[in-house]
């Protein structure tokens, strides 16, 4: 199945996303390493990535933090809202012209997700 098809099809998704020909692949896996295993913790890193209107990719990595019991909730919470709030700007066709203004918006997605963060918690 094709990325854009895969990801038409999932339910959780709420960002407008391209309809047409979708250009990217992505390939995306999270994998415990050998402390986890040495511990018997799961993995709790996570990946979030939508395809966007005229096939914009925004993709997030978070890394959870394995010494707290909800880590991988907080990883998951962190990626879909700096997702989130990225593909809104982007959405809204709001495009940086500059490293100064796409360093702006990075800043302000990152603070989105330490926000939604705070009040999961």
């Amino acid at each position: 199945m094709h990325l854009c098809d895969a990801y038409n099809k999932r339910a959780d998704h709420h960002l407008p996303i391209h309809q047409g020909r979708c250009p990217w692949h992505v390939i995306a896996a999270s994998v415990g390493g050998t402390h986890h295993e040495q511990k018997g913790q799961p993995c709790q890193d996570t990946h979030y990535w939508p395809v966007l209107q005229e096939s914009v990719l925004v993709a997030a990595i978070a890394d959870g933090a394995g010494s707290a019991p909800l880590g991988g909730v907080g990883a998951a919470i962190a990626a879909r809202t700096g997702v989130e709030s990225l593909g809104t700007r982007i959405a809204q066709r709001w495009r940086p012209a500059s490293d100064e203004y796409w360093k702006l918006l990075l800043k302000g997605a990152l603070k989105a997700a330490q926000m939604a963060i705070e009040v999961e918690a």
